[in-house]
């Protein structure tokens, strides 16, 4: 959804309902963990609302970073471990 967002082929005048309705909620209805994906998309979803409205950029970043608090432990290697052996590395860029 960020992705489509940020090309521009969702408007985000069209999601913004749902956007601003699990962003309100998003300790209950948010995602369950930080991944890089659900962080693009509070990224891109806090960009969008600020630049529609810029007021209400402090309370977007705010209700993120709560969450993203939560929900993210530097300790926790959940990905890490086993993601690691699926990424590999290109070669041939330069």
């Amino acid at each position: 959804m960020a992705r489509l967002l940020n090309v521009g082929l969702v408007p985000y005048s069209q999601v913004k309902d749902i956007a601003e309705g699990v962003l309100s909620s998003i300790d209950v209805n948010g995602p369950a963990d930080a991944v890089d994906a659900t962080i693009y998309y509070w990224t891109t979803v806090a960009i969008l609302r600020a630049t529609d409205n810029l007021g209400s950029a402090y309370d977007t970043i705010e209700l993120v970073l709560r969450w993203l608090f939560k929900r993210w432990s530097p300790s926790k290697r959940l990905h890490c471990g086993t993601r690691r052996a699926l990424i590999k590395p290109n070669r041939d860029v330069v």
